[in-house]
């Protein structure tokens, strides 16, 4: 973060791999899950550090929102998946997500419906299990209105507004293709 937020530029390899897992192993330590307490308190401890606190509010926000889509939802997809969804980490989610969103004005504005939904399931008192489980389905069904628009239709083209973030996931997939056809990775 640090890196990103005072960097003048940050090269990307186009058609490089970013991340490969090969299939020579029964199980994957980065596929077991482990608390979410544990696994955001890298991202909270962030919140307090100086550099973060006098960075643009456009960054830090970008940051909660990076978090929240990609630590947050997947921890919690990852326990319910593995049947390891509990109190303790629904209750080291809301905190964690409390602690995030607090953090930032207006982290949720650039959020889709469908993800202010899971949002607010998670930071209820006792989330259903399967409300959770299909709103988390829902979030991933990139084609419909509830994961595209944000709730507030001035929010639909921000930043990190679903929309944008899903276009510049296409140009940086047609990059790589691009790159690997004249002879990358």
């Amino acid at each position: 973060m640090r890196l990103y937020a005072g960097a003048a530029r940050i090269d990307y390899a186009p058609g490089e791999p970013t991340y490969v897992m090969h299939a020579d192993a029964t199980d994957r330590v980065s596929q077991t899950p482990s608390p979410v307490r544990a696994q955001l308190e890298p991202s909270v401890r962030i919140l307090d550090k100086p550099w973060f606190e006098g960075a643009a509010l456009e960054l830090r926000r970008a940051f909660v929102v990076k978090v929240v889509r990609i630590n947050v939802f997947e921890a919690v997809s990852a326990h319910l998946k593995a049947g390891s969804w509990s109190q303790d980490e629904a209750q080291g989610t809301r905190d964690g997500l409390s602690r995030l969103l607090g953090a930032v004005p207006g982290a949720r504005g650039d959020v889709s419906k469908a993800d202010l939904h899971v949002i607010d399931l998670l930071l209820s008192e006792a989330p259903d299990e399967g409300q959770l489980k299909a709103a988390l389905d829902a979030r991933r069904r990139f084609a419909s209105p509830g994961a595209i628009l944000t709730a507030k239709p001035a929010h639909v083209l921000g930043r990190d507004a679903p929309i944008r973030f899903m276009a510049a996931a296409a140009a940086q997939s047609a990059r790589d293709r691009i790159a690997k056809r004249r002879g990358g990775n």
